[in-house]
């Protein structure tokens, strides 16, 4: 330590200290004084040593990050140009981040939201019965459903006719099930888009 605080002495130009480092500090050897060239260049491999444990700590923490885009900056095995342009598009994604939050804490800092809350007391009397809605489950009214099964049933093997044959076979079709039998429709019958909206007013309602 002595030695050390002699060659500091020594290099910030101080005339005893450097004819006692001349003389051999502590040992009786000769020993050619410290320059600042010397002490500066001591200082830079330090500081070289801190800046690259921090660039090493930067690289791992890229390659470790779950970070959109980020881990591909310390990825070694990339093309240079492509590690600067995610490191870019980091940046600039950073950047429009900011921008925005203090945007929102501007506006929020010149016209900040209250919110109060102020009780008035009512009685039962003034507070609306909740609304109750009963909803039907049934496809179709079941009164009409046997009149049409009914007039089926009577007519059958006999001429039956299109809008009865297709009433008949569109109820089993909404009701998501299978006629025992074949429903006897002509062949040129088909039920349209308006017969079918007809058919689900009359059914229901």
């Amino acid at each position: 330590r002595t030695g050390a605080r002699l060659g500091a002495a020594v290099a910030m130009g101080d005339p005893a200290k450097k004819e006692a480092w001349n003389r051999g500090a502590g040992g009786g050897l000769a020993t050619a004084p410290p320059t600042l060239l010397h002490v500066g260049a001591g200082a830079v491999k330090g500081f070289g040593r801190v800046l690259k444990i921090v660039f090493d700590n930067i690289i791992d923490y890229t390659k470790l990050s779950s970070m959109h885009g980020l881990r591909y900056i310390g990825d070694s095995t990339l093309h240079p140009a492509e590690r600067l342009f995610w490191g870019a598009a980091f940046l600039c994604a950073t950047g429009c981040s900011a921008y925005f939050i203090s945007n929102l804490f501007n506006k929020f800092n010149e016209m900040p939201v209250i919110m109060s809350i102020s009780p008035t007391s009512s009685t039962i009397r003034d507070i609306p019965f909740p609304t109750i809605t009963i909803c039907n489950m049934n496809n179709m009214r079941k009164f009409q459903a046997e009149r049409v099964q009914d007039e089926y049933e009577l007519l059958k093997g006999k001429d039956l006719g299109p809008e009865l044959a297709l009433d008949y076979k569109l109820i089993y079709d909404f009701c998501n099930r299978e006629p025992e039998e074949d429903i006897p429709i002509p062949k040129n019958v088909t039920a349209s888009w308006e017969y079918i909206k007809k058919f689900m007013i009359k059914m229901t309602q």
